[in-house]
């Protein structure tokens, strides 16, 4: 038998009878999916911000990326990293969930569930399109932070005199580095004197942005500078080959 056309009067019945079973699906396995995505991007958040304080657990995300043949570029965001290795090739799914992991890091009180935080912002595509400049402010600080730990961990010291670590200067047990911060007073002789120190972290980590800028405009400037050397040794060599 051909099947019947519906007519004007069951294709309103149709159309009641689908909007029912959406709502079954919404308030069941939909929202059930639902609470079970953002249990486990809570989850993510949590490695995230755990992970981000210690470089040693960073590079165990990236080793642990190159161990199960996960391919990420350079300049890939830990969250994305994160996200990467737990919810695997989602696609732009990707960027998305760590996106709203990093805005959450910064944005949601801790008092507040993930869940909560997204749905007061509209949704996971509101939490992405509208903190994208929170986000990359964000990312951006912590790449300073981790760059200046990189390089302060081997650095030479700006002042060779070694100092006694007195107890206002001795660093906090929860920095990732051996770190603390003086303040120094130039002296009429032009000497320098240390008269306060503290290991106070949320200044600590202000100050490593701070420096990871500064040394990475410094290594961006030798770079230049040995590369316009280059250039002019390559001109001094053709003109001394004419």
């Amino acid at each position: 038998m051909s099947k019947q056309p519906l007519s004007t009067a069951t294709v309103v019945a149709t159309v009641d009878a689908l909007i029912e079973k959406r709502i079954t699906w919404e308030t069941g396995t939909y929202k059930a999916a639902n609470d079970e995505l953002y249990a486990l991007l809570s989850d993510c958040l949590e490695l995230f911000k755990e992970v981000q304080l210690e470089r040693k657990l960073i590079k165990r995300i990236n080793a642990l990326l190159d161990e199960r043949e996960i391919v990420m570029r350079s300049n890939t965001s830990l969250a994305t990293k994160i996200v990467r290795l737990i919810f695997g090739d989602c696609g732009k799914r990707a960027y998305t969930y760590a996106k709203v992991i990093t805005v959450a890091a910064v944005d949601k009180p801790s008092t507040q569930s993930l869940q909560t935080f997204i749905a007061n912002a509209g949704g996971i595509e509101e939490v992405r399109r509208n903190n994208l400049d929170k986000v990359n402010a964000s990312v951006q600080r912590t790449e300073r932070k981790q760059y200046a730990e990189t390089v302060l961990d081997v650095r030479k010291p700006i002042v060779e005199t070694k100092i006694e670590l007195t107890d206002e200067l001795q660093p906090s047990n929860d920095s990732v580095l051996p770190l603390s911060i003086a303040l120094v007073r130039k002296n009429r002789d032009g000497s320098g004197s240390i008269v306060f120190g503290t290991a106070n972290q949320t200044i600590l980590n202000k100050l490593l942005e701070v420096a990871g800028k500064q040394l990475k405009e410094f290594e961006e400037a030798a770079k230049a500078s040995d590369q316009r050397a280059e250039k002019l040794k390559a001109r001094a060599e053709i003109v001394a080959n004419v």
